[in-house]
């Protein structure tokens, strides 16, 4: 078993959302590079400092990998796949419904666009329609792969995330503070879109149709004041990332288009990827689109030209290349992978994808349909890659675009291997499309995270073998032998003893089984093969001398014994018509009656709530039944028992949740 204090506990009284006590319930735990377009100004690479030692990339030497990362369903991909096979009929629907001139989506699962589907025209008057090939420009998402680029810079050891910003460009520093003690702009600000930098430098095209110049940007510095002191909070800043093209200009020594195309686009083979529209070849580039007054689309001739704002905002690719780099960037996970790297290494990759900064936390009504309360969304953002967390999935890596009259956007879940985007050239809500296709991969049951898988388990897979022989049969020294110092000081021989004859009582003989969780080299959770029920057995090993610090098992498929049915019956039923007196006289002084009567009235909306089977009972003495009410989900009653089995002394009633989110 597990003592007080450590994982498993059995002190404490959750009733909804409601916390009583001290402790807690256990709980189940390359193509040919493209030539280069004409580069954009850039500052005598003279002028560059020298590189800096990488104190930000040092790490212990690698001794090799402890865990692998896998998908435990062999069918993922298929089912996922499978999933999508309706998109041409349904882009065709949105598009039509969305009135757009022309879309291209794809998904990604894994290494390869699986899924792509395309609508109307790259070429309205010409009858030309949107496929694969055809060249869209995609506005904002060029700062994640400018991103790529400085990281690399950063790799090389070349610059420093954390250093000022005025270490590689001087001109910053005419950009006048708001407190004389104000921290410097880093890269890492810009990056992050909390350098207190305003959105756009506001200055106009002064290079004779070739967009802002370098020079005209820099000169606008002098004079602009911060919106807010660098760091304290987040903005979105186009100017940021203007910087940090020039950046990548001055410490590389090349202009940043020719840093993008040999340290980016070329090793990904990214061969549709340009600056100008005049590059694309003829036949590929799905033009900007507008409505004329009767309601036709007419191509826009206009290209909204950036000249130096291009870091932030100005490159063109197809669908077919966006879907192999977002492949490049789902293969960043897992860690540890054998395979070669290409391009920028994967752990910077995962970098830029984590969550640094908190932006913002939102509560709105569910979407038609959906099974929650409320939608609750919390959002960040990474190394220029956004993202959030909602009811419905797990941390979405994303990032948008919207310039002329194109939109597109983008997101991935790393931890799942999914991606989708898409692509319009006319104003569309690209968003909600990028909402469905995450809908249609959720909806196939196959959208899981990988698992951690140890690589070396003979440390558990030993302990667990001790454990089950004495489990079979009682074995005074081996008992000792098997067990810490420290678990020895906190649980009596007489009632581990006690605990090891209820397993055998309930599921007979049982033998080593598969490992269902893996947490670290000292804690795992197993699934015995035994002769009757299912029972599985959390171990938790001494870091030090790898002797078993704690075991607790899971019982399911079992009776509840008649005292503990009997007390869970009376509990659930005083918590449907509240009596004081019978409830003071059901359990122990642990439990806050207060806090049992406020939930009593929170369930009068549901109840009444009739007690179900028996779900699971663990070594601890915890019992968990199903409760199913008049509305709204199903809970769990989680009940333990004092010494003398006659009065509750820990209590929980829980909504069942297939999600992050309360259920309706």
């Amino acid at each position: 078993m597990r003592t007080t204090g450590a994982r498993e506990n059995t002190s404490w009284l959750v009733l909804g959302s409601l916390l009583f006590g001290c402790g807690g319930p256990p709980t189940p735990a390359k193509p040919a590079a493209p030539a280069l377009p004409p580069a954009a100004p850039s500052a005598d690479p003279k002028a560059r400092p020298a590189p800096l030692q990488n104190a930000e990339r040092e790490v212990p030497p690698i001794t090799g990998n402890a865990v692998t990362y896998v998908f435990p369903d062999p069918a993922r991909k298929a089912r996922l796949t499978k999933g999508v096979s309706d998109l041409q009929a349904w882009l065709e629907q949105r598009g039509r419904e969305l009135n757009a001139a022309g879309l291209f989506v794809g998904v990604v699962v894994d290494d390869e666009l699986v899924a792509s589907a395309s609508y109307g025209f790259r070429d309205a008057p010409a009858d030309a329609p949107v496929d694969q090939d055809s060249v869209f420009r995609i506005g904002s998402i060029t700062k994640p792969i400018t991103t790529m680029a400085v990281l690399e810079l950063r790799d090389a050891g070349k610059l420093q995330l954390d250093a000022p910003v005025a270490s590689y460009l001087p001109e910053i520093s005419r950009i006048r503070t708001l407190t004389r003690d104000s921290p410097p702009i880093t890269l890492r600000h810009l990056l992050t879109h909390s350098s207190g930098l305003p959105r756009e430098a506001g200055t106009a095209d002064d290079s004779g149709g070739r967009g802002t110049s370098e020079s005209g940007l820099l000169k606008s510095l002098a004079g602009l004041a911060l919106e807010f002191e660098p760091g304290s909070r987040y903005q979105y800043s186009n100017l940021g990332f203007t910087l940090l093209g020039i950046v990548i200009a001055r410490v590389s020594g090349v202009p940043y288009r020719q840093y993008l195309q040999e340290h980016v686009f070329g090793p990904l083979g990214l061969a549709s990827a340009t600056w100008d529209a005049a590059s694309v070849p003829p036949g590929r580039l799905a033009r900007p689109h507008k409505l004329d007054g009767s309601k036709t689309f007419q191509v826009d001739p206009k290209e909204e030209v950036f000249g130096v704002r291009e870091s932030g905002g100005g490159l063109y690719i197809s669908g077919r290349d966006f879907g192999r780099f977002l492949a490049w960037q789902l293969g960043a996970q897992p860690p540890g992978q054998d395979t070669p790297e290409v391009g920028l290494a994967r752990a910077s990759r995962r970098e830029a994808q984590q969550p640094g900064r908190f932006t913002g936390f939102s509560v709105q009504p569910p979407r038609a349909g959906a099974p929650w309360v409320a939608n609750a969304e919390a959002s960040a953002v990474g190394l220029s890659w956004h993202g959030y967390s909602n009811c419905d999935y797990d941390y979405v890596v994303f990032h948008n675009g919207l310039v002329h009259t194109y939109a597109t956007d983008s997101a991935f879940l790393p931890r799942f291997g999914v991606g989708v985007f898409a692509f319009a050239n006319s104003a569309a809500d690209v968003g909600r499309l990028r909402r469905e296709l995450l809908d249609k991969l959720k909806q196939t049951g196959a959208l899981a995270p990988r698992e951690q898988r140890p690589l070396e388990t003979s440390k558990l897979d030993r302990a667990l073998a001790q454990l089950l022989e004495v489990y079979d049969t009682w074995d005074e020294d081996k008992y000792q032998a098997m067990l810490s110092e420290q678990h020895k000081r906190n649980i009596t021989q007489e009632r581990e003893q006690q605990e090891l004859s209820e397993y055998r009582e309930l599921h007979g003989t049982c033998r080593s089984g598969r490992m269902l969780h893996y947490t670290s080299q000292n804690v795992a959770r197993y699934l015995l093969d035994c002769d009757r029920a299912r029972l599985e057995m959390a171990l938790y090993l001494n870091p030090e001398s790898a002797l078993i610090d704690g075991f607790v098992g899971y019982s399911s498929g079992v009776e509840a014994p008649p005292e503990v049915s009997r007390a869970a019956k009376k509990a659930l039923g005083l918590l449907n018509v509240w009596n004081q007196k019978a409830f003071e006289q059901l359990v122990t002084r642990k439990i806050d009656s207060g806090g049992a009567r406020a939930l009593s009235e929170q369930l009068k909306s549901v109840a009444p709530c009739a007690l179900g089977e028996l779900l699971e009972r663990d070594g601890n003495r915890w019992h968990r039944f199903r409760a199913t009410c008049n509305s709204g989900p199903p809970r769990i009653l989680a009940l333990h028992l004092d010494a003398d089995s006659r009065h509750v002394d820990g209590l929980t009633l829980t909504p069942v949740s297939g999600g992050a989110c309360a259920e309706k």
